[in-house]
C-alpha cells in the first residue's frame, strides 16, 4: 500500500515540477563556473604599472563623471591585475560597471539583467519572471522535486532487507534496452544521488523562503535571529556618506585583513544615518570564511567588526551555504562534483518524462 501511494505521488509531483526542475538543474551547471569564464574577459584585468592604485574616491569620482546611478556596490581586489568593479542602479536596473584602477577608466558597463550570466541567474532563480511569482514557482518545485526524490527512494527500496545487497548488484546491467534501460538509469541515479541532490535542494531553497532558512538557522543556533541583530547594532550615525570615509576605511580594512583576504565588498548605505558595510572574503565565489565591518559614513572611521573567528554555528553554515550550493567549497573539483550533479539531475524528469510517454503509448 505504501508503494502504491508513492508510486502516484512520485509521477503526480515528477510530472508537475519535471520542466522546472530541468531548468533549475541545467542552468546551474552552467553557472557553476561564471568565475572561470568571466575571468577570461579582457576587462575584468589590468595591466600592472609601477604605480599604486587610485584611492577608492577617486575612482567612485571617475565613475560618476561617466554615470550619475547611484553605487550600490563596490568589489576592491586585493590583486593588483584585477579590475574594479561597481555595482550601481538606474531606473531599477543593476548595471556593472568594470574600472582599470590605476587610471579609472571604465572599461566595460552593461546591464546585468540582460548579460549572459544575469539571463542564466534569472532562469535559475525566478524563471525571468517578476521575482515573487518565479521565485515562488522555483521552490515549490525544488520541494516537489525533494519530495519526488523520497519517495522514489520508497520505490527502489527491496521488500525484504536481505534482498538488498542483491538488489543492488542487480543495478548494474547494461545489456537491457528500451524501456527497460531507462527505467534502471532513472532509478539508479535517482537512488545514488538523493543525497547530494537534496543538500543542494536544501541549500537553495535557503535563499528562497526566508522564514525556511529563519527556520533552520534557528536550528543549529536558537539565538541566531537575536545574536545577528545584536552583533550589527551600531550607534545612531548623523550626516550623508561621503567619499572621503572610504579611503580611510579601506586603509583600516587592509591593515586589519589576513593576507588571503583577496576581496573588499563595500555596501554603499542608500539612506541617510546608515553605516558603510564591508563584507571581506578570499574572492568573488569563495563567502565561507568572512570577516564583517561596519564604519561611520562621513569619517569611515569602524564602528563595528564581526570576525569569522566571531560567528555562531548557524551564521558560519550561512557564510558556507553558497559555497556548498556551487561547490566552490571544494575549489575546482567541488565545482566539477556540482556541474555533473546539475547535469545528472536533469536527466531525471527527463528520463521520468520518456517513462510516462512511453507507457501511455
Amino acid at each position: 500500500m505504501l508503494k502504491y501511494f508513492a508510486s502516484k505521488i512520485h509521477r503526480i509531483i515528477g510530472l508537475a515540477s519535471g520542466l522546472v526542475v530541468f531548468i533549475v538543474c541545467i542552468t546551474g551547471s552552467i553557472y557553476t563556473f561564471k568565475k572561470e569564464i568571466s575571468d577570461c574577459m579582457p576587462y575584468t584585468s589590468v595591466k600592472t604599472v609601477n604605480e599604486p592604485k587610485l584611492e577608492l574616491s577617486a575612482l567612485v569620482a571617475s565613475f560618476k563623471a561617466y554615470s550619475n546611478a547611484p553605487i550600490i556596490r563596490i568589489y576592491d581586489y586585493r590583486s593588483p591585475e584585477k579590475s574594479l568593479r561597481i555595482m550601481s542602479s538606474a531606473q531599477g536596473e543593476r548595471h556593472l560597471s568594470y574600472l582599470n584602477p590605476y587610471t579609472g577608466e571604465v572599461l566595460k558597463d552593461y546591464k546585468y539583467s540582460s548579460s549572459f550570466w544575469g539571463i542564466i541567474l534569472g532562469l535559475h532563480r525566478h524563471l525571468l519572471l517578476p521575482h515573487p511569482i518565479g521565485k515562488n514557482i522555483i521552490g515549490y518545485s525544488i520541494i516537489l522535486f525533494a519530495l519526488s526524490l523520497l519517495t522514489g527512494l520508497i520505490l527502489w527500496f527491496p521488500k525484504k532487507i536481505r534482498m538488498l545487497k542483491q538488489k543492488q548488484f542487480r543495478n548494474f546491467k547494461f545489456s537491457l534496452r528500451g524501456k527497460a534501460q531507462t527505467f534502471r538509469l532513472h532509478s539508479n541515479l535517482g537512488l545514488y544521488l538523493i543525497i547530494p541532490l537534496l543538500i543542494s535542494c536544501a541549500t537553495g531553497l535557503v535563499w528562497t523562503f526566508p522564514k525556511y532558512e529563519k527556520a533552520v538557522y534557528r536550528l543549529i543556533s536558537p539565538d541566531y535571529k537575536k545574536e545577528k541583530n545584536e552583533k550589527q547594532e551600531t550607534n545612531l550615525f548623523i550626516g550623508k556618506f561621503q567619499l572621503r570615509s572610504l579611503d580611510k576605511f579601506k586603509k583600516s580594512i587592509d591593515s586589519l585583513n589576513p593576507e588571503e583576504m583577496g576581496l573588499n565588498m563595500f555596501f554603499i548605505p542608500q539612506k541617510t544615518n546608515s553605516p558603510i558595510r564591508v563584507l571581506s572574503c578570499i574572492d568573488d565565489d569563495r563567502f565561507g570564511f568572512t570577516n564583517n565591518y561596519y564604519a561611520h559614513p562621513e569619517t569611515g572611521q569602524i564602528l563595528n567588526t564581526i570576525l569569522d573567528t566571531d560567528k555562531s554555528s548557524a551564521e558560519k553554515l550561512k557564510s558556507l551555504n553558497y559555497d556548498i550550493h556551487t561547490g566552490s567549497l571544494g575549489r575546482i573539483y567541488g565545482k566539477l562534483i556540482v556541474f555533473m550533479l546539475g547535469i545528472l539531475g536533469a536527466s531525471l524528469p527527463v528520463s521520468g518524462y520518456i517513462l510516462f510517454f512511453k507507457k501511455k503509448t
